[in-house]
C-alpha cells in the first residue's frame, strides 16, 4: 500500500505537477494554481482521524507528504478541487495558450542538428478524468470490504488507471523511454529519500523483511499443526507470535480493518454528558414524536391530548445525552458538544431507502419511551440535513458535473449554510437511529461560484451492505464478513 501511495500518488503530484510547474505558486501580479488549492483547503472540514495536509502543500515550506497524507489527499480534497474541478477548468486554457506560444518559438529557433526537444504542455486535459479514476481505484483498494458483485467493475477501474497512466498520461517523458520505465514508476520508492536509502536499497530491505517474516510464519504454523507440539503453553506461545485470536496486532490497513470488523460492534456510545436531561427544545420534541409515529401511532405529545390513539403513551420529556458516539471505531461529535471551531467530526451521510443525504449531527441521545420496545437500548441522533443544490461548480458546457462518472467517490454539492426545515413534513426526519448512518463525510466550500456551494465526499470505510445492529450491546458475528449481500 505504501508502495502504491508513494509511487503513483507521489509521481502524479510531485513529479508530474510540482516539478514541472503544472501547479505553480503565486507571482506578484498573478494568483496561480497552488494558492487556489490552499484557499480551498482552508475551508475543508473533516474528522481528525481522516488526516490533514500541510497548509502550504506543494511548496517547499509544506514539506514532503507521507503515505497516509497522500491517501487522504487523493480520495478527499484533491478529488474535488484538483482535477477538472476548478483548477483544471480554470487554468487549462492559460496552459494551452502558453504551450502554443512555446511551440511557435521552438519552430522559429529549432536546430535540426542539435538535441532540441519540443516543449511539453504544462497541463493535459486527459489527466483530469484519469486522476478521478485513480482516486476511485484507491478508494476501492483501501476500503474495508468489497462486494463480490462489484469485483469486475472495480477490476476494470484499476486496470484503466494503470493503462492510462502508462500510455496516455505521460506526455512529458522522453519518447525513447521504455514502457517498463513508466510502469516501474507506478510502484517504486526510488523517489523516497529515507535515511539515504536510495538506489533501490529501501525496496531490497523491504522485500528481505517480507520473505523473512513469511518463512517464520510458515515454520510456526507447522509447529502448531504438529500433535506433539500441542502442549498448552507451547500452543499459546506460538499463537502469540502469529498474532492469532485476541493477540492480533494490526500490520496494515487491510488486517486492521478485518480485525476491527470481527471483534467490535458497529455502534458504541461515548462519554455520558447529562443523565435524564429535560428536553426543552420544541423542535426536538416534535422530531421525537415524528420518529416514534412514522410507522404506527405509539406516543402522544402530552398527557392532556384530546382523544389519543389507542395504546399510545405521552412523550417522555427527558433523555440521556452523550458527548460523542463511536461509529466503526471513529468518533462522531455532535455540534452541541464540540469544542473545536469546525464541524468536521459532526458531518454524516444517512441512507433513506435508495437515497442518501448529508447533514450535521446536533445531538446524541438515548430516549427511554414507555411502550416502545428497546428504546432504552437504542441510540438516536438529531441531524440538521443540508439542502441539496442543483448548481455545479463547473461550466456546464465543459462537461458539467464530471464526478457523476465516478459514483464511488460520492461527491455532491449543497446550498451553502442552508438546511432543511425540520417542521416541513416533506423533509427528512430530524431524529434517526444510528443504524441509518452510512458513514462520515468531509466538506469544503466552493467560493468562486455565485452563490457559494458546499461540496462533500464520503469517508466510508466499508460497504454499507454489511449486516449490523443498532443495539448498544453489539452482536457477536457468527462468521467472517466478506462484504457481500
Amino acid at each position: 500500500m505504501h508502495n502504491l501511495l508513494l509511487g503513483v500518488a507521489k509521481t502524479q503530484w510531485y513529479t508530474q505537477w510540482i516539478k514541472t510547474n503544472t501547479l505553480r505558486a503565486d507571482t506578484d501580479n498573478y494568483t496561480r494554481e497552488l494558492t487556489f488549492i490552499h484557499d480551498f483547503m482552508k475551508t475543508y472540514e473533516s474528522p481528525p482521524w481522516a488526516g490533514r495536509l500541510p497548509t502550504r502543500v506543494g511548496e517547499p515550506a509544506g514539506g514532503s507528504l507521507t503515505a497516509d497524507e497522500y491517501k487522504f489527499a487523493v480520495t478527499g480534497p484533491w478529488a474535488i478541487i484538483l482535477k477538472i474541478p476548478i483548477v483544471w477548468e480554470r487554468f487549462l486554457p492559460e496552459a494551452t495558450d502558453d504551450h502554443d506560444k512555446a511551440m511557435r518559438r521552438y519552430e522559429r529557433r529549432k536546430n535540426p542538428t542539435a538535441a532540441d526537444p519540443k516543449p511539453s504542455p504544462r497541463m493535459v486535459e486527459e489527466e483530469a478524468e484519469n486522476f478521478l479514476r485513480f482516486a476511485t481505484a484507491l478508494k476501492l483498494i483501501v476500503g474495508r470490504a468489497i462486494r463480490k458483485d462489484k469485483l469486475p467493475q472495480n477490476h476494470g477501474v484499476v486496470a484503466q488507471v494503470s493503462s492510462d497512466f502508462c500510455n496516455d498520461l505521460w506526455p512529458r517523458r522522453d519518447e525513447t523511454e521504455s514502457s517498463l520505465g513508466c510502469a516501474y514508476s507506478l510502484t517504486n520508492l526510488w523517489t523516497t529519500d529515507l535515511n539515504n536509502w536510495t538506489g533501490g536499497a529501501l525496496e531490497v530491505s523491504m522485500m528481505r523483511e517480507f520473505h523473512r517474516n513469511g518463512a517464520v510464519d510458515s515454520k510456526l504454523h507447522r509447529i502448531l499443526a504438529n500433535p506433539e507440539a500441542s502442549h498448552m503453553y507451547e500452543a499459546d506461545f506460538v499463537n502469540i507470535l502469529l498474532g492469532a485470536g485476541a493477540n492480533v496486532e494490526a500490520l496494515g490497513t487491510v488486517q486492521d480493518a478485518a480485525h476491527t470488523e470481527l471483534t467490535s460492534s458497529r455502534v458504541k456510545l461515548g462519554q455520558l454528558a447529562t443523565r435524564m436531561e429535560r428536553i426543552d427544545d420544541s423542535v426536538m420534541r416534535r422530531a421525537l414524536f415524528r420518529y416514534y409515529n412514522r410507522t404506527v401511532p405509539q406516543v402522544t405529545m402530552n398527557a392532556r391530548e384530546v382523544d389519543p390513539s389507542l395504546g399510545t403513551t405521552p412523550l417522555v420529556l427527558h433523555a440521556d445525552t452523550y458527548n460523542y458516539v463511536l461509529l466503526d471505531g471513529r468518533r462522531i461529535t455532535p455540534t452541541s458538544r464540540s469544542t473545536r471551531n469546525t464541524v468536521g467530526s459532526s458531518i454524516i451521510q444517512g441512507r433513506f431507502g435508495n437515497e442518501t443525504s448529508a447533514g450535521e449531527v446536533r445531538a446524541v441521545l438515548v430516549h427511554r419511551q414507555p411502550g416502545v420496545p428497546n428504546s432504552e437500548h437504542t441510540a438516536l441522533i438529531m441531524v440538521a440535513w443540508m439542502k441539496e443544490s442543483d448548481f455545479s461548480p463547473l461550466n456546464e458546457d465543459d462537461g458539467g458535473f464530471i464526478w457523476n462518472k465516478f459514483p464511488e467517490l460520492d461527491i455532491n454539492t449543497w446550498q451553502y449554510q442552508e438546511y432543511e426545515n425540520p417542521m416541513d413534513e416533506a423533509s427528512r426526519p430530524l431524529i434517526i437511529p444510528l443504524d441509518e448512518i452510512q458513514c462520515q463525510v468531509s466538506r469544503g466550500t466552493i467560493e468562486h461560484t455565485e452563490p457559494k456551494l458546499w461540496i462533500t465526499t464520503t469517508l466510508d470505510r466499508f460497504s454499507t451492505s454489511l449486516p449490523f445492529s443498532n443495539s448498544l450491546a453489539g452482536p457477536e458475528l457468527d462468521e467472517p464478513i466478506d462484504g457481500t449481500d
